[in-house]
């Protein structure tokens, strides 16, 4: 069974009203390892309140673990416990099952020395400046983050160097962006402050 068949089938069997995120890292076993930064990233794009506070808060703690050499494939508690509803659970787990769907079609085995070679603490260093600022309240501030790790997550998955490049670039993308609100708010602030001092 397909990753996208088993994302298919926990919607399907969910019944109770209430779940966690937790459900959902489990629905992609075997392959959560591989599957987590997807399912992270599509995280970041729902509009659900709270969400991408908590998401990005668990893919900081997350790196870092992974950065000391003590990952793990399921969430810490704190984050694995944060309660979603039935029908959004389910919304999440047929997204997540559409973005298979298509990667199954799109993706393919090249540029594998990208992916191989790839050291793991510098995919940790970067997922944690992802988390980093999918936690901030950046407007627009999860877009490109949440893609950097869907693309990142797939090209892992499907051992596709090209995905990790795409995923690299949104990265860098996303990283400009904060930096090019500060950089404007400063410019805002000193023509404020000139004229309000009447040069």
């Amino acid at each position: 069974m397909s990753i996208a068949q088993r994302l298919h089938a926990a919607a399907d069997e969910l019944r109770c009203e209430h779940t966690n995120l937790q459900f959902l890292v489990d629905a992609h076993r075997p392959q959560v390892r591989e599957a987590l930064l997807v399912l992270l990233g599509t995280l970041c794009l729902c509009p659900v309140p709270g969400v991408g506070t908590v998401v990005g808060a668990a893919i900081f703690a997350m790196a870092v673990m992974s950065w000391r050499g003590a990952g793990d494939v399921s969430l810490p508690s704190r984050f694995g416990d944060f309660g979603l509803s039935r029908v959004r659970a389910t919304r999440v787990l047929r997204t997540l099952a559409r973005i298979h769907e298509v990667a199954e079609r799109t993706h393919q085995p090249r540029w594998r020395a990208l992916v191989d070679r790839l050291p793991d603490r510098v995919m940790a260093g970067a997922a944690a400046l992802m988390g980093l600022l999918i936690a901030l309240p950046i407007p627009l501030g999860n877009l490109l983050p949440g893609l950097a790790l869907i693309l990142a997550g797939l090209g892992l998955l499907r051992r596709d160097g090209l995905s990790l490049l795409l995923g690299a670039g949104c990265g860098v993308l996303g990283t400009a962006w904060p930096l090019a609100l500060v950089v404007a708010a400063w410019a805002s602030l000193g023509d404020t402050v000139t004229r309000a001092i009447g040069f």
